[in-house]
């Protein structure tokens, strides 16, 4: 049962053919706390290194632009041309898939609607 007000943020549900994905986790306020300063840490340390460049998202529950790390072209020349994988917002908690070019261009997946699978045979 999602939980509201207090010491918790809040968590939903959302259901989609092959999977159950939990919001927020609910992350209570000191854990998204500790979360967030140790995201705003590593982007510090990653950022001070040379040549180290990022990108940014937009969350799609809080709506805040979230800073995350920008791969080059050579790490992502075999697999696609983006690296995308989940993210955690450091301000709200959400979890979000996101795909992220080397170009610094961003998208977020939207998981809260089933995705239609099409066979390539068809």
């Amino acid at each position: 049962m999602p939980l509201s007000g207090g010491e918790y943020t809040v968590g939903t549900f959302i259901e989609a053919p092959f999977f159950k994905i939990i919001k927020n986790n609910f992350m209570t306020k000191k854990k998204l706390a500790d979360f967030k300063a140790k995201y705003d840490a590593f982007m510090a340390a990653y950022k001070a290194k040379s040549n180290r460049k990022t990108a940014i998202y937009n969350c799609p529950n809080c709506f805040k632009d979230i800073e995350t790390i920008r791969p080059t072209r050579d790490q992502v020349r075999c697999i696609g041309g983006f690296w995308d994988g989940a993210k955690g917002c450091p301000e709200c908690g959400e979890v979000s898939w996101v795909r992220v070019w080397p170009s610094g261009k961003t998208e977020v997946v939207d998981m809260s609607h089933p995705v239609e699978v099409i066979p390539s045979n068809i």
